[in-house]
């Protein structure tokens, strides 16, 4: 089995979800309906600042032509960085900034009420 671990590269990955969390959204039918909007503008905004996918298509070709391939092709300095965060960072450390960053650090009492029970830092 070989892994292509890539980082962020714009894709059509990004307006699919974007136009899935808006449908949900929009439908009321969910509590995170704040939060999933949040992260449609995100998303539509990454299209526009991320690179071309061809490093990752690039890691894919080789991994397929070699006849012995590496078990992963880590693509792209920020999934570099996420394999070192990975074995150095507590997962409750890196839940707890991935909420910040993502506007769910305050406000919605499911989101509050999941963090502490379940992301709580360090």
């Amino acid at each position: 089995m070989v892994v292509v671990e890539a980082g962020p590269y714009a894709s059509a990955i990004q307006a699919r979800a974007a136009d899935g969390l808006a449908r949900l959204a929009d439908g009321g039918q969910t509590l995170f309906g704040d939060l999933y909007r949040v992260s449609v503008s995100a998303l539509r905004q990454s299209a526009t600042r991320l690179p071309g996918p061809e490093p990752v298509v690039s890691a894919v070709c080789r991994a397929v032509a070699d006849p012995r391939p590496r078990h992963r092709y880590v693509v792209g300095r920020k999934a570099k960085a996420g394999l070192v965060a990975d074995a150095l960072v507590p997962v409750g450390a890196k839940d707890h900034f991935k909420r910040v960053a993502m506007g769910a650090s305050a406000g919605h009492p499911v989101v509050e009420y999941v963090a502490r029970r379940w992301c709580t830092p360090w």
